[in-house]
């Protein structure tokens, strides 16, 4: 039994001899579908009206995508079919399922729905978590070398280090007016910089799912921060302000619905620009009604002009961004009015909301007292994210109802079951010796480490003609190194350079510096290679390939995460290619390595 079922109907997919494809992910560089190999179905199928789609006439504007779930005999997946090209009366579909499938890998990360965190200094709470750790807190505030900052405009005076702390406070940002002319000494810029195991969990949770494995207790890795690129960035001049909404400021009522107006009103006297920027973060049941709009009102006419408007129902509501509103002798003395307005709720929504009011000619660049870490994500999406941090850690990802497992692959592996197929065995199997690979683990920088049978290697000049696997990392651990007495992590001049990592362990000397290890434990390539590969790559490049094909009973178990014995080895397969050829049997194609 194939069956591909959703909320809507359910269609028996037996009948089109799918093959199906399952893959590794212990083999491979990313986290990998299970999919089906493209099947066509006609026009005048009962399958093509179930599946929701128009007439040929009207062919060009249905879903590409259609959710459900995968029965395959007794067993259940998330699935998805795609659909494909139209080939004259017919139309190409694949089927995606298994574990992977999950909405969330799709979503932005900086879409998730991070907090807001309202503090009434900046400065005073970065300090207080200074010798804090995850998971008692989501980010930290590491001191980071960036000297291009000080080549900015109004940056002449930055003493060139993010997140710059003296030993007793942040270095604040001041205005100088002793002088004939006003100076603005903008000595330091502020960043939060997420934990990694932070960004893991709230990719997970945002699906539903709580996290658990050794990953999570990995002494280095609570220690692990992600780098942005970006820092607070909020000039002060005559007009500045900085507010959530609390409470409504009156209320109405729509369709006998009775909602809350939130409203703040900003006069325009000055020509010039004026930057709004917004963080509003509600859960369903808040923003069941949800309108937002920025917009200037006419001081004659009372006419509105729509700068921005959001309206939603019934749905999340995360957005943060920002708008600016130019004003000059057509518009001036018109005032900005901000305005949220959501069904009536009698408690407070100022942690769930967040904006920044500021004429943009002003020269001093100040501290929020609000913000969320959804600014300082990497520009990916959930699912690069996961990718980039399975092919970094060599970590094993087990999706389940509830939780999502993640161990390092190296232990994880050591506890499969072993199914036996001798009763299966091909009679002449292809078989190859692996001692031939050479793998590369290659970080973002194109720092790397080669790998052969008898291990590291330094040179793979004599080694041409050998099978290369390149396994590229799209991440980096910051330099550590010293610049003005300070030593800490160095914010690289080319920030094309993938996800950078460093470790912050506290104030050390009364220092929030950075570090390259800790008890001589870090995260440069080559200690990520002796603790997290070195095992799994040499069991690799000491073994055997085989490649079998085989009929089996669906009783027969196949799973990507059981050993097979077979052949007088211990197997873990790599890829099946099965073809269902009755109600009952597959034919399949193995690959698999010995172990």
């Amino acid at each position: 039994m194939i069956v591909f079922q959703s909320d809507d109907f359910e269609i028996d997919l037996s009948v089109y001899g799918l093959t199906l494809n399952e893959e590794s992910n212990s083999f491979k560089d990313n986290i990998i579908k299970s999919y089906s190999l493209p099947f066509t179905v006609d026009f005048d199928d009962d399958i093509f009206i179930k599946l929701g789609f128009p007439n040929i006439e009207n062919i060009t504007s249905f879903e590409s995508i259609i959710k459900g779930k995968l029965i395959v005999d007794d067993k259940y997946f998330e699935a998805e079919i795609i659909v494909g090209e139209i080939i004259d009366e017919s139309i190409e579909l694949t089927l995606y399922y298994g574990e992977e499938v999950l909405k969330v890998y799709s979503s932005e990360l900086k879409s998730l729905p991070w907090p807001v965190i309202i503090k009434t200094s900046l400065k005073d709470y970065a300090k207080s978590i200074l010798n804090k750790s995850w998971p008692d807190v989501s980010h930290n505030f590491p001191k980071i070398f960036r000297h291009e900052i000080k080549e900015k405009n109004d940056y002449e005076n930055f003493e060139y280090f993010v997140n710059n702390y003296n030993g007793s406070s942040f270095v604040d940002n001041i205005i100088d007016d002793t002088g004939e002319e006003i100076l603005y000494l903008n000595k330091n810029v502020m960043a939060p910089c997420p934990y990694l195991l932070e960004i893991v969990r709230m990719i997970y949770r945002s699906e539903g799912k709580k996290v658990r494995g050794d990953i999570f207790n990995h002494p280095i890795l609570k220690k692990t921060i992600y780098i942005p690129e970006n820092y607070f960035e909020y000039f002060k001049g005559n007009t500045f302000d900085s507010f959530q909404f609390d409470r409504p400021d009156r209320n109405n009522n729509i369709d006998n619905n009775e909602i809350g107006i939130y409203e703040k009103i900003y006069p325009t006297d000055n020509l010039g620009s004026y930057k709004i920027k917004y963080n509003i973060n509600l859960d369903p049941v808040l923003a069941s009604y949800f309108n937002f709009r920025i917009f200037q009102v006419d001081s004659v006419s009372l006419e509105e002009t729509i700068i921005f408007q959001a309206f939603s129902e019934n749905n999340r509501v995360n957005i943060s961004d920002e708008v600016t509103v130019n004003v000059d002798t057509n518009n001036q003395f018109n005032p900005i009015k901000i305005e949220l307005t959501l069904k009536n709720y009698s408690g407070s929504i100022s942690q769930y909301n967040s904006f920044e009011f500021a004429y943009q000619e002003s020269r001093l660049n100040v501290f929020p007292n609000s913000y969320s870490l959804s600014d300082f994500m990497p520009d990916m999406t959930c699912g690069e994210f996961i990718n980039a941090i399975k092919n970094w850690l060599n970590i094993d990802i087990k999706i389940k109802e509830d939780y999502v497992y993640i161990n390092f692959l190296k232990d994880d592996i050591i506890n499969y079951d072993t199914e036996d197929h001798s009763h299966l065995q091909d009679i002449k199997p292809r078989k190859k010796r692996n001692k031939e690979r050479i793998f590369k683990l290659i970080y973002a920088n194109k720092k790397e480490i080669i790998v052969d049978y008898s291990g590291q290697i330094y040179s793979d000049v004599d080694k041409r003609n050998n099978e290369e696997v390149k396994i590229e990392m799209e991440v980096q651990n910051a330099i550590i190194e010293q610049n003005y007495d300070i030593i800490t992590a160095v914010y690289p001049e080319d920030n094309d350079d993938g996800l950078i990592f460093s470790i912050y362990d506290g104030l050390k000397n009364n220092q929030n510096v950075c570090l390259d290890f800790i008890e001589g434990k870090g995260i440069r390539i080559e200690d990520i290679y002796n603790e997290l590969w070195k095992e799994w790559l040499h069991i690799r490049t000491n073994n055997f390939t085989f490649n079998d094909k085989f009929i089996c009973h669906i009783s027969d178990k196949l799973s990507l995460r059981s050993y097979i014995y077979k052949y007088n080895h211990k197997l873990l397969p790599v890829s099946f290619n099965k073809k269902r050829i009755s109600q009952e049997f597959w034919e399949v194609d193995m690959q698999a390595e010995t172990f």
